[in-house]
């Protein structure tokens, strides 16, 4: 008997700590859900319609430029560096300047398939200034609750780094270029994705230095890619997801990553640069109970 007791209070035990691997902030249904998951983007290959429903594309007069993750009925979560003006370190984009496309597959298609959302508050982190990695983060605040479907759903949200070890496999998703050079790639229209390896810190910064490639690589950010180069993300994935399974399933995701920096697309020794989300995990929460009830 106490040892059935035992037993059932390690089953209990093991799943509490499972669950606390992620966040759901959503107000209403599971997170990281996909009903045809099939394990800035080069290399990689289309994704299938419906296959990230939290992907937004970030548009600015009629364009594409960054991509971000729906985390619940109101809340957006990106880059930071998205909404740099050009005009100095701490000018950013209006809300009134942006629109989400929601629901998309194809870009080019919007008479077909999904919507367009509008923003009420862009939320950067204090800590970021523009053309610096450090605190690449943000958060965009709709308008309106978005309702669920089979091509509007959240992501997990990561909350630990224990799993992120160098070697393991990561997802990442975007309608960036397929190319570094505007001549011969182009932004694409359709989402494409791309398996990427971890990378340990210490190694990503050892092959920058070697490269002679100036880049503060902090432990806020995480690094994946191939030391061969030739899948990574690009221009325009900006913002979009680094993603990895929960737990041992295979339709549920978290965002662990998101796209923030690099030198180029895909080329050797120069793996992509992503904000650690679980670093950041209390300013999300603080954010979010900001703007109370949504």
């Amino acid at each position: 008997m106490l040892k059935s007791i035992a037993f059932s209070l390690a089953i209990l035990v093991c799943l509490a700590f499972a669950e606390k691997n992620y966040k759901n902030y959503a107000k209403h249904g599971v997170c990281g859900k996909s009903f045809v998951m099939s394990l800035r983007i080069i290399g990689g290959e289309r994704a299938k319609r419906a296959e990230f429903p939290w992907m937004v594309s970030i548009m600015r007069r009629g364009n594409h430029f960054c991509g971000g993750s729906i985390i619940s009925e109101r809340f957006v979560l990106t880059a930071a560096h998205c909404f740099c003006s050009g005009l100095d370190d701490d000018d950013f984009y209006s809300p009134r300047s942006v629109k989400l496309r929601i629901g998309h597959h194809k870009l080019a298609e919007e008479m077909r398939e999904g919507f367009t959302a509008h923003v009420k508050s862009i939320v950067i982190h204090s800590g970021y200034k523009c053309n610096v990695a450090k605190d690449d983060i943000a958060l965009v605040v709709l308008e309106k609750d978005l309702a669920w479907s089979a091509t509007v759903a959240p992501v997990c949200v990561s909350r630990t780094k224990d799993e992120l070890t160098g070697g393991g496999h990561v997802t990442v998703a975007g309608w960036g270029w397929t190319s570094q050079d505007f001549a011969t790639g182009e932004r694409s229209n359709a989402l494409r994705k791309a398996r990427l390896r971890m990378i340990d810190l210490d190694d990503c910064r050892s092959w920058y230095k070697a490269e002679k490639k100036s880049l503060k690589i902090l432990n806020s950010h995480l690094c994946a890619g191939y030391k061969s180069g030739g899948i990574d993300a690009c221009w325009a994935d900006s913002g979009g997801p680094l993603m990895k399974p929960v737990g041992s399933s295979t339709d549920q995701m978290m965002i662990v990553g998101i796209v923030s920096t690099g030198r180029g697309c895909g080329l050797a020794n120069l793996p992509g640069i992503y904000t650690m989300v679980s670093h950041y995990i209390p300013w999300i929460d603080g954010v979010m109970e900001t703007f109370p009830n949504k």
